[in-house]
C-alpha cells in the first residue's frame, strides 16, 4: 500500500484467571491484535480486559466487565489521490488515526427450574477519538461516538 506501512509488530496475549471462590471467577486480559482493515490497510488493537463471574446460592448470575483498547488504523486512503469525495483527514497525521475504545457490560440472570434463564445485560461502548472526515460538499463525519444498549431476555438453557 502506497500509503500505509505493513504490520511488523507481535500479536498475541497474556491471559490470567483466578478463582477466589467455587463460585467466583475472576480474569484479566492483555494483548494485542492484527486485522485487515477495510479503512485503510490494516489496524491494531492494543489493550486489556477485566472480568468477573458470580453465581449466588439461590442460582442467580452476575457478570461484569471492562475493557480498555488502544486502536491505531494504518494507511488511511490517500485524499484526492486514493479515494476522490475526501478533503482531509483530522487527527490523522501519516495517515494513521488513534482511537481509545472503552467498553463495559454488566449482565444479571435469574434461573428458573433446571432450564429457564430471565435476565437483564447493560453494554457500554465508547469511541474517544479526535479522528474525522471531511468530504469535498462540505460535510465532516467525526468517528467519535457512545452507545448503550439494555436487553432484557428470557432463554432456556440444556
Amino acid at each position: 500500500d502506497l500509503n500505509g506501512p505493513n504490520h511488523k509488530n507481535f500479536i498475541g496475549y497474556a491471559a490470567l484467571g483466578w478463582f477466589p471462590t467455587t463460585r467466583t471467577q475472576v480474569g484479566f486480559r492483555l494483548g494485542r491484535d492484527f486485522h485487515d482493515s477495510l479503512w485503510g490497510n490494516y489496524f491494531a488493537d492494543t489493550g486489556g480486559s477485566l472480568a468477573v463471574s458470580h453465581v449466588f446460592n439461590w442460582n442467580m448470575r452476575i457478570d461484569a466487565g471492562l475493557g480498555v483498547y488502544r486502536r491505531r488504523y494504518a494507511g488511511l486512503p490517500i485524499p484526492g489521490q486514493d479515494i476522490q469525495d475526501i478533503v482531509a483527514y483530522t487527527a490523522a497525521p501519516g495517515f494513521v488515526r488513534r482511537d481509545t475504545l472503552i467498553s463495559a457490560n454488566l449482565q444479571i440472570e435469574q434461573a428458573f427450574g433446571k432450564i429457564w434463564v430471565v435476565g437483564a445485560r447493560y453494554s457500554l461502548a465508547a469511541n474517544l477519538t479526535d479522528f474525522a472526515v471531511e468530504f469535498d460538499n462540505g460535510f465532516v463525519s467525526p468517528a467519535r461516538f457512545t452507545r448503550s444498549l439494555l436487553l432484557v431476555f428470557a432463554a432456556v438453557r440444556y
